[in-house]
């Protein structure tokens, strides 16, 4: 199959999941980052989640950050794995949409004002594009350890990674007390000392509920 096929189908099928799979109903879930010492939101983001035929499950993220706003819609496959992809932030001209095909990634359309027609190739361990939605399955699998594929969002580099179920732990959550499992995960091998993150799931329903990030900042779930 040449590439002008591939791409002719790869724009097709694309269209029709997100232009009628995003019409489904789904759950939606209301977030914000914060400053731990002063308690200044810096941003707020959106996650929604519903499901599609024959197991798919489809899923949105939006983060509005002043004038700034971030969309991300996904269709993933029953342990919440990415299958395709599409980004558009028109702060930094970007649009763009992406698949998986086997161990290949395919991205198409433009990223930082940059127009991308490319191939990147991975190995068979999941792709989680937006870890968020990825870990649920990783959660739900009750595995102790998962070695998974990563995107950046700055550069579109895939990278392996690995996650660590680090157990039970209660935490303080819009004033009540959740159980949650407290997941760690970052890249494979020396990497880790430059990135790492630890995200909360609600033990309840397995979803993704607060997380630490870079310069003292707390994520978490407001609704």
């Amino acid at each position: 199959m040449n590439n002008r096929v591939v791409s002719i189908l790869f724009l097709a099928i694309t269209i029709s999941v997100f232009s009628v799979g995003f019409a489904c109903s789904q759950d939606s879930y209301e977030y914000k980052t914060y400053e731990n010492k002063t308690g200044e939101t810096i941003n707020r983001f959106w996650i929604e989640i519903g499901s599609i035929d024959k197991g798919r499950i489809i899923a949105s993220f939006r983060k509005e950050e002043g004038d700034r706003i971030e969309i991300e819609e996904y269709v993933l496959d029953e342990k919440f794995a990415t299958l395709q992809w599409k980004v558009e932030c028109k702060n930094d001209d970007t649009l763009y949409e992406g698949e998986r095909i086997g161990n290949k990634l395919i991205l198409k359309g433009k990223f930082m004002a940059q127009a991308i027609d490319k191939v990147i190739d991975i190995g068979k361990e999941p792709l989680f594009v937006n870890p968020k939605l990825g870990l649920i399955g990783f959660v739900r699998s009750n595995k102790k350890s998962e070695t998974f594929w990563a995107l950046r969002n700055d550069n579109l580099e895939a990278f392996k990674m690995i996650a660590n179920n680090q157990g039970r732990e209660v935490i303080k959550l819009n004033n009540e007390d959740v159980n949650t499992d407290k997941v760690y995960w970052a890249p494979k091998g020396f990497g880790s000392v430059f990135f790492n993150r630890i995200y909360w799931f609600r033990l309840s329903d397995n979803l993704y509920v607060r997380q630490t990030t870079s310069r003292d900042r707390m994520r978490e779930l407001v609704k």
